[in-house]
């Protein structure tokens, strides 16, 4: 299991603002507060059960698959990180890290999530009382 405190922006993303190389931390800027404080980057950009829960039956969560795949991904990124201005980065590459960085938004995941609640609860209508979605027939 990858674990409770899930991160929405990847540490491995965070590590270019790392401020600190002794105490791995990043600057936090809050809204509304005109001091930024140091915050250690395990702990930044991430939040409780974030992509889900723990698994009760041993099976694999949406969090354990995003951190399997983000072994793969990140080798990605440091190749990219290393090349020089100026350098052109391979398009299949780019496309895939910011397709992997767009479905983490909280913005997508929250309308997926609304999309199947509403689904579920029409489904859930027409099996307890069909004539109230279908009409009589």
């Amino acid at each position: 299991m990858a674990g409770r405190g899930q991160h929405f922006i990847p540490r491995h993303f965070q590590k270019p603002f790392v401020i600190s190389d002794v105490k791995d931390q990043l600057w936090l800027h809050r809204r509304g507060k005109a001091e930024a404080i140091p915050i250690a980057r395990g702990d930044a950009a991430k939040a409780h059960d974030f992509y889900s829960e723990p698994s009760r039956n041993g099976d694999k969560t949406l969090d354990d698959l995003i951190t399997e795949y983000e072994q793969k991904i990140f080798p990605m990124i440091d190749d990219l990180r290393d090349l020089p201005i100026g350098a052109q980065a391979d398009a299949k590459i780019c496309a895939e890290i910011v397709v992997h960085f767009f479905v983490r938004s909280q913005h997508l995941r929250s309308a997926v999530s609304e999309i199947w609640n509403g689904l579920s609860e029409l489904i859930f209508s027409l099996s307890a009382d069909p004539s109230s979605v279908i009409g009589s027939r």
